[in-house]
């Protein structure tokens, strides 16, 4: 499905066509995924706007984010809390054993919440957590999809117990995109099985990407990356694009960014809270923290003794 931009992007039908065509670009950008096989493409467009210089950055902060007062761009739902793995790049290696799961209520009324707010953006059921672990998935997804039919729906899983049944499960509920991260030659090995027998019909749709080729995060200095690591950030000089997401973790809180593995920057939890309401709140911090300007600690952590183009 392809939304045009002119529908969603035109506030009074009085807009020069040269306003447009930015626009159209930066929507580009941000719903790049609304269409399965683009988003490399959206990924190129919205690293030009928001690293190649102030200007830019701040265009698409005016038109995009609409000065700070646009509706996240994409949202985090992580709906159970266990993983398979303890890798030693991720704080479930270091923490105590995360259980629990994330209610129907709670689930429901995140998406419900979010057709209030006309959320259109991209819709990610996985953050710490390996998401095959929950039999609900595709539940979940499947609702999703029959409420939130202009979103993307994707999620992040090791691949380990993923199946050829799974998989067409999955897509027959309504996922867009599953990106798997391979974490070791063993599993490299069982991927490559795994996608011989997967139709080829889904194979543009299943994005592999090598832990070795993937820049590690000290998740705001959590963990204590190898030196022989690069390690990374989601900032770069003009500032951090954490903040265009809402991040949920699957206790309902609303995390600060994806790094903040504790909640410790909680910015509030459901369904005590309003996302809109808590969200327009918090636009002052999400514009200090997209230009750069640090406060919170794990900011600072986050961007510490880190080279940023």
């Amino acid at each position: 499905i392809i939304i045009k931009p002119a529908i969603l992007m035109r506030r009074d039908g009085m807009i020069s066509q040269l306003h447009y065509q930015i626009k159209h670009l930066m929507y580009k950008a941000t719903f790049g995924y609304l269409v399965p096989g683009r988003h490399r493409h959206s990924a190129r467009i919205k690293h030009f706007f928001t690293n190649k210089s102030k200007i830019l950055r701040y265009l698409y902060w005016l038109t995009v984010f609409k000065n700070g007062n646009a509706i996240p761009l994409a949202v985090d739902i992580e709906t159970q809390g266990q993983c398979n793995r303890a890798c030693s790049y991720c704080p479930v290696s270091i923490s105590e054993k995360r259980t629990g799961k994330m209610s129907d209520t709670t689930f429901s009324d995140i998406i419900s919440q979010m057709i209030d707010m006309k959320f259109k953006g991209q819709v990610r059921l996985s953050l710490y957590n390996e998401p095959l672990l929950d039999k609900n998935l595709e539940k979940f997804i499947s609702y999703t999809r029959s409420k939130l039919i202009y979103s993307v729906i994707k999620f992040n899983t090791n691949g380990d117990i993923m199946t050829v049944d799974r998989v067409k499960n999955l897509f027959n509920a309504g996922v867009d995109i599953i990106e798997i991260t391979n974490h070791d030659n063993k599993a490299s090995k069982k991927l490559q099985a795994l996608m011989q027998k997967v139709p080829k019909k889904y194979h543009d749709r299943i994005i592999i990407y090598d832990i070795c080729n993937i820049m590690l995060h000290d998740k705001g200095g959590i963990l204590e990356l190898p030196e022989d690591v690069e390690k990374g950030t989601h900032a770069n000089k003009f500032g951090c694009v954490a903040q265009m997401g809402l991040v949920i973790d699957y206790r309902g809180n609303a995390l600060l960014c994806c790094n903040d593995y504790y909640a410790k920057n909680s910015l509030f939890t459901l369904p005590a809270s309003s996302i809109l309401s808590a969200w327009k709140k918090g636009k002052e911090l999400r514009r200090e923290i997209f230009f750069g300007r640090y406060k919170k600690q794990i900011c600072i952590a986050c961007t510490k003794d880190v080279t940023i183009s």
